[in-house]
């Protein structure tokens, strides 16, 4: 084509830069940020872009934009070819607002920590940050580029749970980081299959990603953490919490990994406690009583000396909170955990001696789902005795 221009003008120059560039980010009108930013204060970014860290002091480094990974309320995630280092990375672009500036910056701080002084040999599964800066008034935060999502994992098999071996496997390196991160007194606060990514599309070696929400254990600032299926009683209840909060969302990503679907679909809080209730039974006198959220969920029935508790059903709820409470759908035919995990089909093919070894290995998967997933933080397992369990270890269970 270029070749044709030419014979019909002897002044035509081809410019790779004049072709048209493909806008990623929506809406793509620039309004803020002397146009730099659209109206939701995201950077307006275009396949072929370059991304520049030429802040003083800093390595020069040039990411240049090709396509877009990932768009949420902190900003969006892009994949880059990095120049000097030859290599593809993930730039998560911070929001242009200072609140997320700000959570952006507790995570930087938080990945340098764990990076540099807790993992610094790379060998404990938690996502490596390779750079940051700030580019025209975004921060960029750069990381080392995964392959898919355990989530889109799950949705490529579809929505069939996977091997309990596999499941093992993964539970296996996530718990490794959790060892690391409550060593460190670190909360992820949203542990859930869309954050935890594959290395490769052949390996079954995995990383946890996205801190963005991630504190201290003694710097606890917001109470609404976690999504949805994956989130805690305890932070339901609106009480204070724990790294006990990630083993939790680990126990609820595990029996996902297994059975396909989320064991806790809930559509309203309302909806996830009343689910978390019929599986489990009653939280513990004393969470209930130390939650700011009691009322919202809870009527306060009189016995003999004693307050006890009864949750609302969902018109009880709506009536006193004024607000829809939507039920959402049911997975499963049965309520308790141990019959959800066994009657799971298992596969047509097995021969009796190996329906039977299933049965006793999904018994031991079983008691890992009890420890991690109790009610009472104070006694749910802690990381480090969760992997010591023989369905992680692999040691015989009796």
């Amino acid at each position: 084509l270029v070749s044709v221009y030419r014979s019909c003008n002897d002044s035509y120059r081809y410019s790779h830069n004049a072709n048209p560039r493909r806008v990623l980010t929506k809406p793509s009108v620039g309004v803020k940020n002397d146009g730099y930013d659209n109206e939701n204060s995201d950077l307006i970014m275009h396949v072929n872009d370059v991304l520049v860290n030429g802040q003083p002091g800093a390595v020069l480094r040039h990411y240049v934009v090709s396509e877009m990974l990932g768009q949420g309320t902190f900003g969006q995630v892009v994949s880059c070819w990095c120049q000097e280092r030859g290599a593809s990375v993930a730039v998560k672009v911070i929001k242009n607002q200072p609140a997320y500036y700000h959570q952006a910056r507790v995570e930087i701080g938080l990945l340098q920590l764990l990076n540099t002084r807790c993992d610094p040999a790379d060998q404990h599964h938690v996502v490596r940050m390779v750079d940051f800066f700030l580019f025209r008034k975004h921060l960029c935060l750069v990381f080392e580029k995964l392959d898919v999502n355990l989530f889109e994992l799950l949705r490529r098999n579809g929505f069939r749970g996977l091997s309990l071996s596999l499941v093992q496997l993964f539970l296996r390196q996530l718990l490794d980081a959790l060892v690391v991160l409550r060593d460190a007194s670190i909360i992820h606060c949203d542990i859930k299959p869309e954050n935890i990514l594959l290395k490769s599309p052949h390996s079954g070696d995995l990383k946890l990603i996205d801190f963005g929400s991630a504190c201290f254990e003694n710097r606890t600032v917001y109470s609404y953490i976690q999504s949805r299926f994956y989130r805690s009683p305890e932070v339901v209840l609106g009480c204070g919490y724990t790294v006990a909060i990630d083993v939790w969302s680990l126990g609820c990503v595990a029996a996902e990994l297994f059975l396909g679907l989320p064991l806790f679909p809930g559509a309203s809080e309302h909806d996830l406690l009343t689910r978390i209730v019929q599986t489990f039974g009653m939280p513990p006198q004393w969470l209930l009583e130390s939650a700011k959220h009691v009322d919202k969920f809870f009527n306060k029935r009189l016995v003999p000396l004693v307050a006890h508790h009864v949750l609302t059903s969902q018109a009880e709820f709506e009536a006193k909170n004024s607000c829809k409470a939507p039920a959402g759908k049911r997975y499963f035919s049965h309520t308790s955990l141990p019959d959800i995990i066994l009657v799971y089909p298992f596969k047509q093919s097995l021969s009796s001696e190996e329906v039977e070894r299933e049965r006793r290995a999904r018994e031991c998967f079983i008691d890992f789902l009890m420890g991690v997933l109790e009610l009472d933080p104070r006694k749910r397992w802690t990381p480090r005795q969760a992997a010591a369990h023989p369905f992680i270890t692999g040691e015989a269970f009796s």
